[in-house]
């Protein structure tokens, strides 16, 4: 299982952006190294219509984006979203050889980062290892917490069946400036865990004994 780093996200990872305002936005994806770099003319691009009254019971849809490697380079399908104001565009990777990346973008209605998280984004990452992980803004933010990852006893039928149930269970942290609601939580081995940034100025979510080194690519 990979690192809890979302400076790169790996197989297991995912990073969401939510785009509230219309317009165009672009974005790329290149190695965590290459986050700090200006989107390229070669972008992907993410059309945002405004919002139609009444579309599909009023509800806001969820759009995938896979990313994988071709040769020597990052690829994103589709390479074209059209969506909705309000809707949120998802990027995740199926294949465990492909390099930690980062999605980094730039539109009429603000710029977004996964290496750098900023307003209405989510970041998750699956515990595969019980122990306790301490996380920080790799940024040098205030922003930190803890996780509690257990082994479940599943020797006996009735605790796998918990086990099981507990692994479709997500845990939610909450982010807004360098505060995390709540800042402590315990799951068990096999769950996932997802961050939603309402609002912060760039921050990262990053094992702290990663965050003084400089990530493997």
């Amino acid at each position: 299982m990979n690192d809890l780093d979302s400076r790169f996200l790996r197989l297991g990872d995912c990073f969401a952006q939510k785009f509230s305002w219309p317009g165009s936005y672009r974005y790329t994806v290149t190695t965590a190294a290459g986050a700090c770099l200006p989107v390229s003319e070669g972008a992907y691009t993410i059309l945002v219509k405004p919002r139609s009254a009444g579309g599909k019971g009023g509800q806001h849809r969820q759009h995938n984006a896979v990313v994988k490697q071709e040769g020597a380079t990052l690829v994103a399908d589709p390479a074209e979203l059209e969506i909705e104001a309000g809707d949120m565009v998802l990027w995740h990777t199926p294949d465990a050889t492909t390099p930690g990346f980062a999605v980094v973008g730039e539109g009429e209605g603000g710029n977004f980062s996964s290496s750098a998280l900023t307003v209405e984004a989510v970041y998750s990452h699956p515990f595969g290892a019980p122990g306790r992980y301490e996380w920080v803004d790799a940024h040098g933010g205030r922003l930190r917490g803890e996780v509690n990852v257990e082994n479940l006893d599943v020797r006996q039928p009735e605790d796998c069946k918990q086990w099981l149930e507990a692994l479709s269970k997500g845990t939610l942290i909450k982010v807004v400036g360098d505060r995390s609601e709540p800042e402590c939580v315990e799951i068990l081995t096999g769950q996932t865990v997802f961050w939603a940034v309402e609002k912060a100025a760039g921050i990262s979510i990053t094992d702290s004994r990663l965050a003084r080194k400089k990530p493997a690519q």
